[in-house]
């Protein structure tokens, strides 16, 4: 807006200078009062007027626009500043990769060999003769003699040098048997693996499995409860080629429920396998059927104080299909049992319900029989 104040000053300042004059009815004041007075009053609006005029001023124009206001000439006026594009994302470097967790093992060396000494496996401890325990940190299981409270895994991953020197190159198999220490060397597991890793008790794809004691009620797989005992691994290491070798490692149990004991001289029977490896009463697999049998006044292994052990399957309609007298603890329908049962397909038996039957007879002459029913599909 224009400044119109100091012209309005300027004006007024005119107005009193020259209106007393003509109206002014006082004496006439001298010559140099008056000089005096209008130098004054120029030296005033001088100023005034340089004042005004170092102001800046702004052109009024001469009316307003007449024509209608046009968005599109004003949004492309050069006056309105171009829109720009907003900039482009900073790009961000990629996370990191992640370290991976190294898998937790424990390397325990076993006691002793027999053999074939060049079979090894690859860690540089005790001649390449060790089991592994995985899940747990390295160091943090005595090498002297490794307790077990609420599970046990091992493995082993042994190579023939003439072959190779990967876990598995010239291995055929491994056969893992284990043996109560405290009651005579008596068997309660035994397991053959084919397949790297060499895992005692399966699995190894790509973990082996861990043999929960609490999840398998106190009991040895397919075998007689758990004790707090010492034990032995015994680790038969086949190759394709030339001699096996033999490895065997101590361990024991400790702090497990303790299995009741019978409270009077008995027989004590029980069935360990019916189909392979398992219990299962609808048999998929080969039929086995085993029990296990020992009389208490004579000792709590396998056989103890039995005389010999009748196996029978009976039809559904009661009949004996098959009938086996088995003398030698593991008593197995099939034969066998050292190490492991004989099997029989279930294509050389119908299907249907059957039952399953043991009589057990002590070298006393006391009786005891155990049987149970299984469908085969």
């Amino acid at each position: 807006m224009v400044k119109f104040r100091p012209v309005l000053s300027f004006l007024s300042l005119i107005l009193t200078l020259v209106l007393p004059a003509c109206f002014d009815t006082s004496p006439a004041a001298t010559p140099d009062a008056v000089a005096t007075e209008t130098a004054i009053a120029f030296a005033v609006v001088s100023t005034l007027t340089a004042e005004a005029s170092s102001a800046p001023s702004t052109p009024i124009p001469d009316a307003f626009p007449t024509e209608p206001f046009d968005a599109t000439v004003a949004a492309s006026s050069s006056d309105v500043p171009a829109a720009t594009e907003p900039p482009p994302p900073t790009p961000t470097a990629a996370p990191p990769t992640p370290t991976p967790t190294p898998p937790l093992f424990d390397v325990l060396p076993v006691d002793g060999d027999s053999g074939n000494a060049s079979l090894r496996g690859q860690q540089d401890i005790n001649e390449g003769r060790y089991v592994i325990i995985p899940n747990v940190p390295s160091g943090s299981i005595s090498s002297s003699l490794p307790e077990f409270r609420e599970w046990l895994a091992f493995l082993v991953e042994p190579f023939d040098p003439a072959v190779g020197n990967r876990a598995g190159e010239g291995i055929r198999q491994v056969n893992f048997t284990i043996v109560n220490e405290d009651q005579g060397g008596e068997t309660v597991y035994t397991r053959t693996e084919q397949t790297v890793a060499f895992c005692a008790f399966g699995g190894g794809e790509p973990d082996c499995n861990v043999f929960v004691f609490s999840q398998n009620d106190f009991r040895w797989p397919e075998g007689p409860p758990l004790e707090n005992a010492n034990y032995r691994a015994i680790i038969e290491i086949i190759p394709d080629q030339g001699e096996s070798a033999t490895w065997n490692w101590d361990f024991a149990l400790r702090d497990l429920p303790v299995s009741p004991q019978p409270t009077h001289d008995e027989i004590v029977v029980e069935i360990v396998q019916i189909g392979w490896q398992s219990l299962d009463p609808v048999v998929t697999t080969d039929l086995v059927f085993q029990v296990r049998a020992y009389h208490s006044a004579y000792g709590s292994n396998d056989g103890d104080g039995i005389d010999y052990v009748t196996m029978l399957i009976r039809n559904s309609r009661g009949d004996i299909v098959y009938q086996k007298i088995e003398q030698n603890a593991a008593y197995c329908a099939f034969g066998g049992g050292e190490p492991q049962c004989g099997r029989l397909p279930l294509n050389q038996i119908g299907s249907g319900p059957y039952l399953l039957q043991a009589v057990v007879y002590a070298v006393d002459g006391a009786t005891q029989s155990i049987e149970t029913e299984i469908e085969v599909p």
